[in-house]
């Protein structure tokens, strides 16, 4: 049987990137999935609507978030300060700060214009959401699947089979580490959108 391809993208399309050190907790206190508050190092996204002190932004999950801006909200490009000004609908975006994944709203610390690539990078990672990609809370984990909440509301199961890939901290791990409450990022099958390739955890989400 030939080995199964895994497709690797460019951690620039990603989403949401859970800070380090977020833990795992004891599995006798898994709760259910929950979209509470938390700190990223970024959520990437296309810019839709915006004002002096709001950015409407949306994001691959297929969710729109309304990212605030405040004076010490810091605007770059090449890693040196740029205007607001710079920043137009349909730019593409990495919005860093304070996440409240309930509500769908940000607290901006910073916002960085990507390259024009982005956009279409950040497009076609939209397209694809579901079906090369999903990403979620851990909603339950089964013998042999795995059911994710997903950002946009609904709830995806997906496979598992001896040869999917875990990985934790950018080391690989079993299976075991597998925990219901857990935010993770699927690459899915290339001829199986049901079977997870590889899902890489990001920590526990909040209560």
């Amino acid at each position: 049987m030939k080995a199964r391809i895994i497709r690797h993208c460019c951690c620039v399309a990603s989403a949401l990137v859970v800070v380090a050190g977020l833990h795992a907790q004891d599995a006798g206190h898994a709760s259910a999935p929950s979209m509470g508050t938390m700190t990223f190092r970024g959520m990437a996204g296309i810019v839709t609507s915006m004002t002096s002190s709001q950015i409407e932004l949306s994001v691959p999950e297929h969710v729109v978030f309304a990212v605030k801006l405040s004076p010490s909200t810091q605007i770059l490009q090449d890693r040196t300060a740029a205007g607001l000004d710079q920043i137009q609908v349909g730019s593409a975006v990495l919005v860093r700060g304070t996440f409240d994944l309930q509500d769908r709203a940000v607290q901006a610390e910073s916002v960085t214009l990507m390259p024009a690539r982005g956009a279409m990078i950040l497009k076609m990672r939209t397209a694809n959401y579901g079906i090369t990609w999903t990403a979620g809370v851990i909603a339950g984990v089964q013998a042999d699947s795995i059911s994710v909440q997903r950002m946009d509301g609904n709830l995806q199961t997906l496979q598992t089979d001896a040869r999917t890939a875990y990985v934790l901290r950018q080391q690989p791990v079993t299976r075991a580490e597998l925990r219901a409450g857990e935010r993770i990022v699927v690459v899915l099958d290339r001829g199986n959108a049901r079977l997870a390739d590889k899902i890489t955890i990001q920590g526990m989400a909040p209560n």
